[in-house]
């Protein structure tokens, strides 16, 4: 065995395809240029110069590798950095190569006063969570103050997602609608007129679900746990979708595509060309509310989850991808 592996050269050619005998590689209607393959081809090299960017890959080629579902797929991940590892790792998995390219950041409200009142009162017949963003936050706030969630608090996660987070942090979800929207919450959660809910959310959340709650006659705190803003960093998916670079691009929120847009335009792009760069590339979406965001703008959504968190946006992107396969 060797004691260390050299790479003495490696090649950069973005006109001719890679021809290493790896089938589905080659089935990509895009080449992402030519490494050197060394060690008796397990180790293949693949070195793409992007503008000002170097993407460097390293992917061990077996049978076993060239066989997974996402092999050589590259991936866009538009959510925020902190929550897009477990995300990346689950598409490094199954052969993907994913490209973190966050469009938002969480930060905290600008005023903690209206959530933390409202987690002193302690009154709440219900704690209505949206997000696993939202869990984190009140979950933190909790710790500052040195409170923790009555016993008698009804707990309602919007999704499994949402309730993964929960059971992380040591609370057992009450109640998970079938459909992981607000509206599924809505139709689901049942008689709550004289209820007071707590609705701890995003500053940009969607008005439906307290609106809808009001309409049943609950009495309902929203209060804003975190904010969502832009993050710069979006901007250089530009040069990689006129490289042809991007297989498909992920959006797991309406935020992450209107975020996207925005930073799109920040490089000189008015908001038609903006949208048809992204029209470039295979969109897939995490749901109904981000695909509606997304054809509003002008977007073409490609592939929807049809379970609404990442596993189920992971599964379609399998589904698309293995439905292009047999086609060719």
């Amino acid at each position: 065995m060797r004691e260390a592996l050299s790479i003495q050269r490696v090649d950069y050619d973005f006109a001719t395809s890679t021809e290493d005998g790896l089938t589905r590689l080659n089935r990509k209607k895009r080449r992402e240029g030519r490494g050197e393959c060394v060690d008796n081809g397990l180790l293949y090299v693949l070195c793409v110069f992007c503008g000002s960017f170097t993407y460097l890959t390293l992917c061990f080629m077996n049978d076993t590798a060239t066989n997974l579902p996402l092999f050589g797929q590259r991936i866009v991940l538009t959510r925020a950095t902190a929550q897009a590892d477990g995300f990346a790792e689950r598409l490094r998995t199954l052969g993907a190569e994913p490209i973190e390219c966050a469009a938002i950041r969480v930060v905290p409200p600008d005023d903690w006063q209206p959530l933390d009142t409202a987690l002193r009162a302690a009154k709440y017949s219900w704690i209505v969570f949206t997000s696993a963003n939202a869990v984190r936050m009140v979950q933190e706030r909790l710790a500052t103050l040195d409170l923790a969630l009555p016993d008698s608090v009804r707990i309602a996660a919007v999704g499994q997602a949402t309730a993964r987070v929960l059971r992380e942090v040591g609370i057992e979800p009450t109640f998970i609608p079938t459909t992981s929207t607000a509206e599924g919450l809505l139709a689901d959660i049942g008689d709550v007129a004289d209820q007071r809910i707590l609705l701890p959310q995003a500053d940009i959340a969607r008005p439906i679900l307290r609106d809808g709650l009001q309409t049943r006659g609950a009495t309902v705190d929203a209060v804003i746990a975190y904010r969502t803003v832009p993050d710069p960093r979006a901007a250089e998916l530009a040069p990689l979708l006129r490289a042809g670079m991007v297989d498909a691009i992920t959006f797991t929120s309406s935020s992450t595509v209107s975020y996207t847009l925005a930073a799109l335009r920040s490089t000189g792009l008015d908001h038609a060309d903006a949208a048809n760069l992204l029209n470039t590339t295979i969109i897939a979406s995490i749901g109904p509310i981000t695909s509606r965001t997304a054809h509003d703008a002008g977007l073409s959504v490609a592939v929807e989850a049809k379970t609404h968190d990442t596993d189920g946006l992971i599964a379609a992107l399998v589904d698309y991808f293995a439905s292009i396969e047999h086609r060719t």
